[in-house]
Order: C-alpha cells, then sequence, then structure tokens
C-alpha cells in the first residue's frame, strides 16, 4: 500500500505532478533532456518501507 509520494529533486524542464499515491511528467516542447528523483513510501504485509526512484528523460 502506498502512503506518500513526495519530489526529492524536481525536473528542471518538464512539470512533475503528483496526485496521491501516482505521478505524472509532463515534458517541455523543447524536448530537452531532463531528471527527477521521487521518494514513495508505504507498507507491505505491515512492514513499512520508502523507495527512491530516479528517472531520466531523454528525446530521441
Amino acid at each position: 500500500m502506498i502512503d506518500k509520494v513526495s519530489i526529492v529533486e524536481p525536473p528542471k524542464a518538464g512539470r512533475l505532478l503528483v496526485e496521491g499515491p501516482s505521478f505524472r511528467y509532463f515534458a517541455d516542447s523543447a524536448g530537452s533532456s531532463d531528471y527527477f528523483k521521487i521518494e514513495i513510501s508505504g507498507a507491505s504485509l505491515h512492514v513499512n518501507g520508502v523507495s527512491s526512484l530516479e528517472v531520466d528523460v531523454n528525446r530521441q
């Protein structure tokens, strides 16, 4: 069960939207590369934990 999604490092070029337990990334119109990092906290089988997700965005 995901309790919280939080932005650790926001993207430089695009926009990151966090809504409850989900997130959406919107690239800028220039199509440049980007990077962001989020943290996801929650529990599984009554064991709490935190995971980090680092995303590199590259246009081809």
